[in-house]
């Protein structure tokens, strides 16, 4: 066995034995292609023999981290700096993964010493300028990205996440120089077109926008995101809601993620709708019956888990619906489209609960239609919106994608609807940019009879 591999991993005759090598070489064709068990079983044959081999224990610090077991990575890495002072390689992946895991002020040590050790890594200045960015360390970060584009003027990469930084300290103009030498280099950069759309768009540049959004919709006329946004500037017509594609493929791509980010962003509309539904709970004289439209992660779960009887969840993403299914506090979990399950839900439950969600969708009358047919008599819908103008009377679509409703126009089609407003709560939602965004919290009640001939009600509104 000395020097060589043997594999049962679901591998061929010809893979049977291989060398040391051989096996890394092999693994890290695995590992592209997700055979992580494969993976696995070959980097544990070969510590047996070689425990302190640090190109496997690389590997095998990659593995951990596609397994979501990154604290375990951590210490591999950890342990390679110790076996190999003096690499740079190790200090650098250890700061990678460490910014994966949203530890930006743990990461920029790391890469720091990276850097020490070769002051020409461009990797290692283009993350360690995000790890400041995260850490508000704007001046740091700046310096950090010129250095790299210095080192590797052809970066894209180099040039995109500058962009970035630039947007978000308000630079916009030299935000757009910098997306728009990405593109140059590397035309199928996604991201620099979104940030780009974004800088046009808030420079007031509505058409270098709509432009930016056309050339996008060019090159890939199958992203469901640059369809949604050609709304926001005019180039299209302003879509009635997000659609289905869209909404799924964004929340499944941030599902790992969702959570953490949200807390940087002062996140308070789940907090927001359970202090809600704790308002008009009692009146049941029982624990209510919850339904959670577009429950995402969970995140309103635990807060109203305690004050609730039967608890279910909806979600369009699957990956998201793999989060909140790990809190184990639903009594059920489905992914459905919202609408369509509220339609079908008849008389199922006595609260419907939405925070953030509603916001994906412009026009809310089906939203509200279904939702006063899944109700139960004197039932209550409870949602957030964020807040358009004193002077836009119905909705309208922002270049992150997300609509913002008129307080009027809500309250109106809720009446038309069915229901009557109990509490309107005017309050900030999460913050953008360092801007807290507006909203509302709305509580509104099902009254009897048929839709569209709801009693009045005064809404018990608070600033």
């Amino acid at each position: 066995m000395a020097g060589s591999i043997d594999s049962d991993a679901g591998t061929t005759a010809d893979e049977v034995r291989m060398t040391v090598q051989q096996a890394l070489e092999q693994s890290v064709a695995w590992l592209r292609e997700g055979r992580l068990d494969a993976v696995e079983t070959v980097l544990m044959q070969i510590l047996r023999q070689k425990p302190d081999e640090p190109n496997t224990l690389n590997l095998l610090s990659m593995l951990r981290h596609r397994q979501g077991r990154s604290s375990e990575a951590i210490d591999i890495l950890r342990r390679i700096t110790e076996l190999l002072p003096g690499a740079p390689e190790p200090w650098l992946n250890l700061g990678n993964i460490l910014i994966e895991n949203d530890r930006h002020q743990q990461a920029i040590a790391p890469l720091l010493h990276a850097i020490e050790l070769d002051p020409a890594s461009a990797d290692a200045c283009n993350n360690l300028g995000l790890a400041y960015l995260h850490c508000d360390r704007v001046e740091e970060s700046d310096a950090i990205f010129r250095r790299g584009l210095a080192i590797a003027p052809q970066r894209a990469d180099l040039h995109q996440n500058y962009a970035r930084m630039l947007r978000l300290d308000g630079r916009r103009q030299e935000s757009v120089e910098h997306s728009l030498r990405a593109l140059e280099i590397d035309p199928d950069l996604s991201l620099a077109r979104q940030s780009l759309c974004f800088c046009y768009y808030e420079l007031g540049e509505l058409e270098h926008a709509a432009q930016a959004l056309r050339d996008w919709h060019e090159k890939d006329p199958d992203d469901p995101e640059v369809r949604h946004l050609l709304g926001a500037v005019g180039a299209l017509a302003t879509p009635e809601r997000a659609a289905d594609d869209y909404v799924a493929e964004v929340f499944d791509e941030f599902a790992d993620s969702f959570d953490r980010k949200l807390s940087m962003l002062n996140y308070r509309a789940p907090q927001l709708v359970a202090n809600a539904l704790a308002a008009v709970a009692p009146v049941f004289g029982r624990a209510p019956d919850v339904l959670d439209a577009g429950c995402g992660t969970g995140l309103c779960g635990p807060l109203v888990k305690p004050m609730v009887g039967r608890l279910v969840g909806i979600d369009l993403s699957q990956g998201m619906l793999g989060k909140a299914k790990a809190l184990q506090i639903y009594d059920e979990l489905v992914q459905a489209e919202l609408t369509a399950y509220l339609r079908d839900a008849e008389a199922s439950c006595d609260i419907v609960i939405s925070a953030d969600t509603l916001c994906y969708f412009g026009a809310l009358a089906d939203v509200f239609a279904a939702a006063r047919l899944a109700l139960r008599e004197h039932g209550y819908l409870i949602f957030s919106v964020e807040a358009a103008s004193e002077h836009d009377t119905s909705y309208q679509l922002q270049i992150n994608g997300r609509y913002k409703h008129g307080r009027d126009h809500v309250i109106g089609l809720l009446r038309r609807h069915g229901f009557a407003v109990a509490a309107l709560q005017n309050t900030a939602l999460r913050s953008e940019l360092d801007v807290p965004v507006a909203g509302w919290i709305v509580t509104a009640v099902r009254v009897p009879g048929a839709a569209g001939s709801a009693s009045e009600v005064p809404a018990r509104s608070t600033p």
